[in-house]
């Protein structure tokens, strides 16, 4: 062993550099000592010269140290040692571009026969047919449910990925492996497939010890981080023991239909596969047995394929061209000792080059097993070539156990040996955060030109030679000027400058220096730029799992041309579940979430960088894009722009630069670049060239921008995962339930008197009594924020809630007989030196801020609020204005404004108001806008009750005159129907709810064609609540309700029926409807003049053949032989309008009908409790009408139609 001079590091033999302090380690042998009488006369020939002499190294796309490098290299940041110059730099790195003595190997190849995956092999027959088989969801929730204690498993897996070929088409398949952390068990493959036509075919394989449990299967342009829920279409195929149980198919969101082996008790449209034809059976036989193999086969090939640790790459010139016989050298750091290469390869034909990892480097070439010690070494690369400059390049690491074991090089450039010198200037720049108030005035703006990024004075530029080569002496050190410029001479090759300050992070720059002058910008960012806001900080408090002691940044830069700026965007997916299926994207339409992730910095234009903050990490993954949006935005989606841009992303952990990836040299508009998870950074680098469907790339970013972003108050919310409501069934109290209606909780004992309630992050404000309240959505935390508030005792609702934005609460309140919007503070710092004096409070009431004349709607877009002036004119039109949240400015954009005052909303550019029953359009701004109108439809519900259209995405929902939910486009073209019937409608998370009357028993969710309807039944009582009464079960249970209320109790002269009551007459009234709906096309049916004698039928508006009515009695209700034969034409029962009509066969035509409307359900000891009134209509006018009844019916889940009438009463 000897001993570093410098810093008394002890080294080994052969070491050439301390791995300490960076020093060339001291050699008294006569080779040396010449060596050092050249360096020292070197030296004093170029004391004067800036330049500095041809040592170049490869690296065009950047390629950062590991975290333990970069420890190493910040020690020569601290500028407390002078730059030695180029000369003792060239003497440092001689021995390790000596290749002479490095043992030559053959490049690495993938052993015979491997490398393979057979998807079509059969090896794995499916398990016998066995029906009472069920699907265990415990592995699948496990690891991707976000919601108990023990969920999200899937962040603590081991991520690697690997490539294998198809046997078939040789075509190349991408595979993402999760193992279980202690075990290394295989728990989900994720395969990712392009297909001809360009797009992805993603299949998500999970296996329970070893054997498929459950395969997502789906078609999609970007691979982006989704969840199998029902919003996020494709197939899904459900195992138990080699036997796929069901088969689920979702080809638009939310609609959901399924073969399975034993029906579930769903909403969801099912066959049984014992009832489907025989055709069917054979289609589910033989896509359980190719599924079944495709996961067996999958599993197989990438167990039998573990990746070796390699190092690959590619050598290529300036022009791209690859480049042969070019000398790659593996050198290695251990324990923090720089070893010289003792193997290389050779580049190919393709300027490939392959290298298995091993332990005894030139000794024993047997690639290491997973885990073990050279796991833990940091390798570099020397490149060399007769007549081109040696380079050498310092590797990431390449992680421990299952990480990364084939470590992928970007391209290294060679240069051919001159003499040139080139003038470098860098423009260094200091990226400060975009408050929202730069973005909104950026977004309302008609300037193209971005404000300029402040320069970074009196930096210190250092520069290094090659690529992230920072274990030596740097080459130069210069200060920017007061302008952030510095300007040196570089002969031709490749540098690595690093720029620093005191409070800014380092930042890195690989470069080119080739026989030209050359600008380089350079951005940094502050040491404090990523501080964690209250807000932020406040949100990752109550969220679960995060870890508020790490802190991310990443960086992105690129080169932007002056006469043709490209722009880049930045995109981060966390594990937030969001609307489709897919996970929340932090992009610059989405800027923030309440775990800390945050987009600092949108640059566009010559402002070439962005950035994005991480500041307490959810436990799960991250993952990270750039997207070309110039080139997206004009349809070039197969550009190179991207590609040439130069763009790179630098990782900074804790605030150390830990990772840098350059674009890769492929044609497309999105870049995955890596993933974050609990293990580290895990690379990706694909390419994309379609965005189909991902609107987080394809939106217009000022229109967008100028969309309302206040929060609307509305009948129903969603966190994404519940909904939240008031109950009028309970005096209004706060209840929230899931999607399906299940696990339904009352949350609140105030009783609201206003539907109308906000979702603002996990609070929910709501109208009880004189005062607004709000609550934590587990009930927690109640606060009265605006108490003793005056009403008006008029017809019209003078108090609710209308809306929220930037912590300021929006709410109508007429203490007369005229009222407007107040605005009241409620969160926390909020600014409000634009809206002047408040108006005092009333009787203790919190004061609030007023502004027009009373307006009844107000909408927050940019850094105004917009709102309808309504001036009580002769003519009775309003004014629409505005006032600056910045200024306090208010001002009137157009008077004369016959809108209706609540119904109006901005979107997109576009204002959106109803005006004499027709919904019409005009622009916010630019040419035309307030003064041209598009009339869209007149087809809009005007009634002074109801809903407001919806607009999301690109279309527009509104309820029309007929009833029914109607879409259009934007501009009102492509007009629709949907089949749903709803006064109120709104849009929650992708699907459509609707309400026709606030009895709550009509609340119908809906996928957005109106298909997949379910019912939620949300009028309950405390006890308890059915949340998925079918609409089919209703509608018998209606028709049950109105017979047995005419004919036993109104007609019967009793106001209580029991079980006891109910004959088989009774019975046998009480089906003809369930009969007529679900049993016609099952052959009951006969003709309504038969041949044979009435004997043999049952009368009704069509007869019914009496053995298979009895069949079917037994199997609804469990009761033989109802149907006798003096039964055959004891009256008539028809359907009308959903209602039944109770006419006896041989009454007068003026005889009565019965119905019943406004059921309400809820379920107490395993009952169904229904409530509602009772109607008796004739030609001769209304006989009752809003007569109360209550029922209860036993639930019998084995029946076909579950519900027994046991009780009856009529409150006459």
């Amino acid at each position: 062993m000897k001993t570093c001079k410098f810093c008394g590091q002890e080294l080994v033999d052969e070491a050439l550099f301390c791995g300490n302090c960076g020093n060339p380690c001291e050699n008294t042998s006569e080779n040396t000592l010449q060596k050092e009488e050249q360096q020292e006369t070197q030296n004093d020939n170029r004391a004067q010269k800036k330049s500095l002499a041809p040592l170049i190294v490869g690296g065009v796309l950047l390629i950062m140290a590991s975290a333990g490098g970069s420890f190493l290299a910040l020690r020569h940041f601290a500028g407390d040692r002078e730059s030695a110059g180029f000369g003792q730099e060239q003497a440092e790195l001689e021995d390790l571009f000596d290749l002479s003595q490095a043992e030559l190997e053959e490049s690495y190849k993938e052993p015979e026969g491997t490398g393979v995956v057979d998807l079509s092999a059969r090896n794995h027959p499916p398990a016998a047919r066995d029906v009472s088989v069920l699907w265990d969801k415990e592995l699948f929730y496990r690891l991707e449910d976000l919601g108990g204690e023990n969920d999200n498993q899937i962040a603590d897996c081991i991520l690697t990925r690997m490539e294998l070929q198809r046997a078939d088409s040789k075509t190349p398949i991408e595979y993402e492996v999760y193992r279980e952390p202690t075990t290394g068990q295989i728990q989900k493959i994720v395969s990712i497939e392009t297909k001809e036509d360009g797009n992805l075919e993603l299949s998500d394989y999970y296996y329970k010890d070893g054997r498929p449990d459950f395969v997502f299967r789906r078609s999609d342009s970007v691979y982006t981080p989704s969840y199998a829920t029902i919003d996020k279409t494709g197939e899904r195929y459900y195992f138990s023991g080699d036997q796929m149980v069901k088969w689920r198919w979702i080809y638009e969101p939310s609609v959901v239909k399924q073969w399975i082996l034993e029906l579930e008790d769903t909403w969801y449209t099912q066959w049984r596969y014992g009832d489907i034809s025989e055709d069917e059976r054979r289609q589910y036989d033989e896509k359980e047995a190719q599924v079944l193999n495709e996961a067996y086969n999958t599993l197989e090939a990438v167990t039998a394929n573990e990746p070796a640790p390699v190092i690959r790459g590619r050598v290529v010139d300036e022009t791209g061209k690859p480049l042969e016989n070019v000398e790659v050298g593996i050198g290695r750091i251990a324990g923090g000792e720089i070893e010289r290469p003792k193997v290389k390869v050779v580049t190919d034909g393709e300027g490939k080059y392959a290298w298995a990892v091993t332990e005894d480097m030139g000794e024993d070439t047997k690639p290491e097993e997973e885990g073990s010690a050279v796991q833990d070494k940091e390798y570099f690369l020397v490149f060399r070539k007769d007549g081109w400059i040696p380079s050498v390049m310092k590797l990431s690491e390449m992680g421990e156990g299952y990480l990364i074991l084939q470590s992928e090089q970007d391209d290294m450039v060679l240069l051919k040996e001159d003499e040139e010198d080139n003038t470098i200037t860098f423009y260094t720049y200091q990226v400060e955060p975009q408050g929202e108030q730069d973005i909104l005035e950026r977004a309302f703006s008609e300037d193209t030109e971005q404000k300029a990024v402040p320069v970074l004075a009196d930096a210190a530029v250092t520069i290094y030679p090659g690529v992230n080569w920072f274990l030596g002496s740097p080459l130069a050190e210069e200060k920017s000027s007061e302008e952030g410029i510095v300007s040196v001479e570089l002969p031709t090759g490749i540098y690595t400058a690093v720029v620093e300050k005191e409070g800014i992070l380092p930042s890195r720059k690989v470069f080119l220096a080739g026989g030209r002058e050359q600008k380089q910008v350079i951005y940094a960012m502050a040491a404090n730029s990523g501080e964690t806001t209250a807000e932020s900080q406040a949100g990752a408090d109550k969220t679960e799992g995060t870890k508020t002691d790490e802190e991310w940044r990443i960086l992105l830069s690129w080169d932007s041309s002056e006469t043709d700026p490209l722009d880049l965007d930045s995109s981060l997916f966390t594990p937030d579940k969001a609307a489709k299926g897919d996970r929340n994207c932090i992009n610059t339409l989405n800027r923030s979430d309440h775990a800390g992730a945050r987009l600092l910095y949108d640059g566009e234009g010559n402002n070439a960088c962005e950035i994005i903050t991480l500041d307490a990490p959810k436990r799960g993954s991250y993952k990270y894009y750039v997207s070309n949006y110039t080139d997206i935005q004009t349809g070039d989606l197969e550009s190179f722009g991207l590609s040439k841009s130069g763009a790179k992303v630098t990782v900074f952990h804790n605030g150390i630069p830990v990772r840098t990836f350059s674009v890769p040299q492929k044609a497309g508009t999105v870049w995955e670049v890596f993933e974050l998870r609990d293990q580290g950074i895990v690379p990706i680098q694909e390419v994309y060239g379609n965005v189909e469907g991902k609107g987080w790339w394809t939106e217009d970013k000022k229109l967008s921008r100028l969309s309302e972003r206040s929060l609307t108050a509305d009948w129903i919310q969603s966190d994404g995962e519940w909904l939240y409501f008031t109950n009028p069934m309970d005096g209004g109290r706060l209840y929230y339930c899931r999607k399906d209606g299940s696990d339904l909780t009352r949350f609140g004992e105030d009783k609201t008197i206003d539907p109308r309630i906000l979702l603002v992050e996990d609070q929910v404000y709501y109208i009880a009594g004189r005062s607004i309240v709000r609550i934590k959505n587990d009930g927690t935390g109640r606060t009265v924020v605006q108490a003793n508030v005056q009403q008006a005792e008029i017809d019209d609702p003078t108090f609710f809630l209308v809306g929220y934005s930037d912590g300021m609460l929006y709410y109508y309140n007429a203490p007369e007989t005229i009222g407007g919007i107040c605005a009241l503070p409620v969160g926390e710092d909020v600014n409000t030196s634009a809206w002047g004096e408040p108006g005092s409070g009333v009787n203790g009431s919190t004061p609030y801020y007023t502004f027009g004349e009373c307006p009844a709607r107000a909408a927050v877009v940019g850094n105004y609020l917009y709102y309808l002036n309504w001036n009580y004119s002769s003519d009775g039109s309003g004014s629409f204005c505005r006032k600056s949240l910045k200024t306090g400015e208010e001002e009137c954009l157009k008077e004369g404004v016959n809108w209706d005052l609540h119904y109006w909303s901005i979107y997109k550019g576009w204002i959106y108001y109803l005006e004499d029953g027709a919904i019409k359009r005009t622009r916010l701004m630019g040419p035309g806008s307030l003064t041209e109108e598009q009339v869209l439809t007149n087809n809009q519900r005007n009634d002074g009750m109801g809903s407001i259209w919806k607009l999301d995405g690109d279309t527009c929902y509104y309820p029309g005159n007929d009833g029914k939910i109607h879409t259009m486009a934007l501009d009102g073209s492509s007009q629709a129907t949907l089949p749903l019937s709803a006064r109120y409608m709104t849009i929650l998370d992708g699907e459509l709810y609707t309400l026709e009357e606030f009895g709550w028993d009509l609340v119908v969710a809906a996928a957005k064609s109106g298909e997949n309807q379910r019912k939620l039944g949300f009028g309950v009582g405390a006890e308890g609540m059915i949340g998925s009464v079918k609409p089919e079960h209703d509608s018998v249970i209606a028709s049950v309700l109105a017979q047995e209320l005419y004919f036993g109790c109104y007609h019967g002269e009793t106001n209580t029926l029991t079980s006891a009551d109910f004959t088989k007459q009774h019975v046998q009234k009480a089906a003809w409807y369930y009969l007529y709906y679900d049993y016609y096309d099952e052959n009951l049916v006969k003709p309504e003049n038969p041949e044979a004698g009435w004997g043999d039928y049952v009368g009704a508006s069509v007869y019914y053949d009496r053995n298979k009515v009895n069949e079917a009695m037994e199997d609804l209700y469990g009761v033989s032989a109802v149907f006798g034969p003096e039964y055959y034409n004891s009256y008539d029962l028809e359907v009308y309008e959903n209602k039944i009509s109770s006419q006896y066969y041989w009454g007068n035509s003026g005889d009565p009908y019965a119905y019943v409307s406004g059921l309400k359900y809820f379920v107490e000891d395993g009952c169904l409790n229904v409530t509602g009134e009772f109607f008796i209509d004739s030609n001769g006018g209304i006989i009752a009408e809003y007569v109360p009844f209550s029922a209860k019916f036993k639930v019998n889940p084995g029946r076909r139609f579950p519900y027994q009438l046991i009780y009856l009463y009529m409150n006459i």
